[in-house]
């Protein structure tokens, strides 16, 4: 009997020197640390022949967002077959100019769509961690969300663990 009241006493002395973290900081230490609303985007390599006819059998030639070269040798043109028209541009992500990854592979961002922070759903709080689930939504599609098959108010169910320091919680990167 000594044993359990001593594991109950030991229980509610853990409980109450807990640091709870409620939804509300959750959310705001989600949406600060995250950068939400934030970009989904996609990398096109302009070379490759696959990405070509992917752009071409999701209508985004025939719509006028790109033009695809279709007179190019594989082994021989390091040219791009792709090239994105004027009415791509409000799409077509900036790369860095010290990225030589992108440049060396003529790669070009496009953005797809917004992902916004919407709500969280559970708070666990174990100890010095929390686990957060929460719920993200695809906003804002472009013409470019066609190629991996995004739909506009698509709910993404996520998961982000805190730990608790001496400054309060921190999002643990993942």
């Amino acid at each position: 009997m000594k044993q359990l009241l001593l594991f109950f006493s030991l229980i509610l002395f853990i409980s109450c020197g807990r640091n709870d973290l409620s939804h509300e900081e959750a959310a705001r230490l989600l949406k600060s640390k995250t950068g939400f609303p934030r970009n989904i985007d996609y990398e096109i390599y302009r070379g490759e022949p696959r990405y070509a006819r992917r752009l071409i059998q999701a209508g985004l030639e025939r719509e006028g967002f790109v033009k695809i070269q279709k007179d190019y040798e594989k082994n021989n043109d390091s040219r791009p077959i792709i090239h994105f028209t004027d009415k791509a541009k409000p799409y077509l992500l900036f790369v860095a100019p010290d990225n030589l990854e992108y440049f060396t592979f003529d790669i070009q961002k496009v953005k797809l769509a917004e992902e916004q922070f919407q709500k969280v759903n559970k708070v666990t709080v174990f100890a010095d961690v929390a686990t957060v689930e929460y719920t993200t939504i695809y906003k804002n599609l472009t013409p470019f969300a066609i190629l991996i098959g995004l739909k506009e108010n698509k709910k993404i169910t996520n998961k982000a663990i805190f730990m608790l320091t001496g400054d309060g919680w921190v999002l643990q990167e993942k």
